[in-house]
This record gives structure tokens, C-alpha cells and sequence, in this order.
């Protein structure tokens, strides 16, 4: 019987082994820690989505958008005396709690007076159509022919109270609005003047004042 003799392996040849079992160690580790980065990247990945709606599973309730800085402030009302009293500064005077409206270029005015009623801003709207088409002082024929001032007239008479009154030529249109707004004394017509501290007040008929005057001229 023959007996199978072992070589002894050289301690060289030990050391290449060991070293050759550490590397394939090394590679296996290296191997699972890229499978485990890789897992962890798609877990990562599936929840972002979820957080930010990408998988569609929250596309049948839109979610409204953030709302972002300051409310934006509303337009202002339109404030049919703007134009006159930028031409004519401290010229309006509204007084007796919104029942008085004054128009003022020099010592004399034309006045204006509101049943109880009668809102400012109507008020208003028949002082600016009166000065704008009506009035005689002077000092307004060149501030007539300010686009900012015709505009304004024109936007008065559009307002839709007054739309009954529309008419082609401007100034019957105003005239129309006017008697109006004067009949059976919701607004009276009143011609002041200021003489020394002293105020004098004539009253004036505006069905009859604005029968027998025609406009004057607007440009």
C-alpha cells in the first residue's frame, strides 16, 4: 500500500494565499456596502416622491399655491373732484357733515346742498357736472380742455344710475343727469360769496337755471 506523502507549503507561498483571501474578502465587503448604498439611495429616492407628490398619488386633490408676502391692497375709489382740485388746490370744501359741497375759486362760489337722502359721492357727481359743463367762472376754460378732466365727466356719466340719461352729446347727457338729481330739491343750487368774514347765500332754481343756460365751451 502506498502511502500519499503532503508537501509542506513554503512560508512564501502561505503568504500569497492570505494575501489572495483578503482581497476577495476585501471585494465581497466593498460588493455590499455598494448593495447597500444603492438600497438606501432608492428607499431615499421613493420617499421624496411621496413627500412631494411625484407618483401622482395625490393628483385628484390639487393643492392650492402658497400665498406669498403682503396682500395686495384693493384700487382706491374713484374720486370724481380729483382732477378739479389738483388743477385748483384748496378750492372744494365739503362741510355740514357731507351735506355742503363748495367750489371756491376766488371770493364767490358755487354751492351745492344734499337732501338728507343724497350720498357724498352723488353729491360730488353733481358738483363736477355742474363746474365741468355749466359753471361760469372763468378760470375753468382751459382746465376743460385737460384730458384728465373730460374723462372724469365721461366716467361720471357712464356710471350705470345715470345711464338713462345717455346721450351722443356729452353736455344734454349732463344736463339730463343734473335735473334729475335736482328735482324736488334732493340737491340745490346755491351761488356764495365771502366778503369780509361775512357769507352771503342766493339761492338759484336748478330746473330753471339749467333749462335756460347752455354749456359753455368744453375744447
Amino acid at each position: 500500500m502506498r502511502i500519499r506523502r503532503t508537501k509542506k507549503r513554503s512560508p512564501k507561498s502561505a503568504r500569497r494565499n492570505q494575501s489572495g483571501e483578503a482581497r476577495i474578502e476585501g471585494k465581497r465587503r466593498d460588493l455590499s456596502q455598494r448593495r447597500l448604498c444603492a438600497w438606501a439611495s432608492c428607499i431615499g429616492f421613493l420617499l421624496l416622491c411621496v413627500a412631494t407628490g411625484s407618483l401622482g398619488f395625490d393628483r385628484a386633490v390639487p393643492r392650492p399655491a402658497p400665498q406669498t408676502g403682503a396682500p395686495q391692497p384693493k384700487n382706491p375709489p374713484f374720486d370724481t373732484l380729483k382732477p378739479l382740485e389738483a388743477s385748483f388746490p384748496n378750492t372744494v370744501a365739503l362741510k355740514q357733515k357731507g351735506r355742503l359741497l363748495e367750489f371756491c375759486p376766488d371770493g364767490t362760489c358755487d354751492g351745492f346742498v344734499a337732501s338728507a337722502g343724497v350720498s357724498v359721492a352723488t353729491l360730488k357727481d353733481f358738483a363736477y357736472l355742474y363746474i365741468y359743463f355749466f359753471s361760469d367762472f372763468v378760470y375753468l376754460l382751459e382746465w376743460r380742455g385737460h384730458s384728465e378732466a373730460k374723462l372724469a365727466a365721461e366716467r361720471v356719466l357712464s356710471k350705470s344710475k345715470y345711464l338713462q340719461c345717455k346721450n351722443e352729446n356729452s353736455r344734454e347727457a349732463a344736463r339730463c343727469v343734473l335735473l334729475d338729481l335736482g328735482r324736488d330739491g334732493a340737491i340745490k343750487l346755491i351761488f356764495v360769496r365771502y366778503d369780509e368774514g361775512h357769507r352771503g347765500v342766493v339761492p338759484k332754481d336748478v330746473v330753471k337755471e339749467l333749462s335756460e343756460k347752455k354749456a359753455v365751451p368744453t375744447h
